[in-house]
């Protein structure tokens, strides 16, 4: 008899005693998400870990993908992050640091941005999946891109500023201007990119920017070129911003799988962040 390991591709834990974990299903997860007030037609970016699901999927990833889909139905819109941070000034890296003596190499060598084969780095496997999903379009930044498919993608990704990535004129602001809905599936807000669209509205006394860089094709060369963003990002306090926004407004997190889950309107959240970002940076 021909056997096989490929459960495990399955199972999202690094634990393999399966009897204390649950299956869990496209149709299952489909109607989680209903539950939790996923509609047809919204337009919703998606941050998730996998593991948090703590379940036996059949189909993996594709599954997970799929039930979202299956509810957005043809007029929704999901979009995900595809950053892409190691295409970046290796002088600011700190997850790790690289010697000095390299910072020259890399940024001589290191292969320019293209939204079809430029990999994402450091936000799941289900951001990478969806980015080379067949129909998924993806933006123009060289390190800070959103990937998207459905009825809005390719107006959300149309343009993406250097010096303001997460600015009005990006997908973040696009995105909450169609009335975006936020689902963070087994993360916290310390993951919510749409809380930097807050830090382009609010002043605070030490707001700068920042200088970063990217190696891009300009002219049919490539480049490594300077990015002059106008705001230093920062999310310590993003997880204090979602807690304080959640008791201000009653929320209670859903379950999809054995997820913590929330499901946000994003404008209202972004303002709220603005506001308490403006009130308690120094």
């Amino acid at each position: 008899m021909r056997r096989s390991n490929a459960q495990s591709a399955y199972l999202m834990t690094d634990e393999q005693n399966l009897e204390n974990r649950p299956i869990l299903t496209r149709t299952q997860m489909a109607a989680q998400f209903r539950e939790i007030g996923v509609q047809p037609g919204h337009t919703v970016m998606l941050h998730t870990s996998l593991k948090a699901l703590g379940s036996w999927i059949p189909g993996g990833v594709e599954a997970v993908l799929l039930a979202l889909l299956d509810v957005l139905g043809a007029d929704g819109t999901l979009m995900m992050p595809a950053q892409s941070s190691n295409n970046s000034d290796p002088s600011i890296w700190i997850a790790p640091p690289v010697p000095e003596a390299w910072w020259s190499v890399i940024r001589a060598e290191m292969p320019p941005y293209n939204p079809q084969t430029t990999q994402t780095s450091g936000i799941g496997v289900l951001a990478e999946y969806f980015r080379s999903y067949p129909g998924t379009l993806r933006s123009d930044h060289p390190n800070l891109s959103f990937s998207a498919r459905g009825k809005h993608a390719a107006h959300i990704l149309a343009s993406q500023p250097y010096d303001a990535p997460f600015g009005e004129d990006s997908p973040l602001g696009r995105f909450v201007r169609l009335d975006g809905m936020i689902l963070l599936l087994g993360v916290g807000h310390d993951r919510n990119t749409t809380l930097h669209l807050a830090e382009h509205r609010a002043e605070w006394p030490s707001k700068a920017g920042v200088i970063q860089g990217a190696a891009v094709m300009l002219d049919d060369l490539r480049q490594w070129v300077a990015l002059d963003e106008a705001v230093d990002y920062a999310s310590d306090d993003f997880d204090q911003i979602g807690a304080e926004y959640e008791r201000q407004i009653g929320y209670e997190p859903g379950k999809i799988g054995r997820a913590d889950t929330r499901y946000l309107r994003a404008a209202p959240m972004v303002e709220f962040a603005a506001r308490w970002i403006a009130t308690n940076r120094g």
